[in-house]
């Protein structure tokens, strides 16, 4: 993974974010699924829960943006083919 040590304590201190890319990229280093990144096993600071949210609305926005463009996609391709 190619995120330097810097960043990533810019992350945990909420002062940068992780794009879904990054974040698949991660659990994939540590061998978990995406989503034990956000099971807390402790209590949730307000920061935490900020930074997580804004990676679950990044994550999400991605994936609208890419099922945007796939639909988009396919349609052409259904309308080349008529």
């Amino acid at each position: 993974m190619e995120i330097s040590t810097n960043y990533m304590s810019d992350v945990e201190r909420g002062r940068n974010w992780l794009s879904s890319f990054s974040l698949v990229k991660l659990a994939n280093a540590l061998e978990i699924e995406v989503f034990e990144l956000f099971r807390p096993q402790e209590a949730v600071s307000a920061d935490l829960l900020s930074t997580v949210n804004k990676c679950l609305e990044d994550f999400s926005s991605s994936l609208r943006v890419s099922f945007e463009k796939s639909l988009a996609d396919s349609a052409q391709k259904i309308r080349k083919n008529l």
